[in-house]
């Protein structure tokens, strides 16, 4: 992926993707997915 269109994004970024459970993110202090 060489463009990244702002405004449209069609593949969603990992921390914006809190839906995805097979991995922790971080949102602040809060650990969302996976063990939490």
């Amino acid at each position: 992926m060489t463009a990244v269109t702002l405004g449209m994004p069609s593949v969603p970024l990992e921390p914006l993707a809190p839906r995805r459970m097979s991995r922790q993110i971080m949102v602040g202090n809060v650990p969302v997915g996976g063990g939490a």
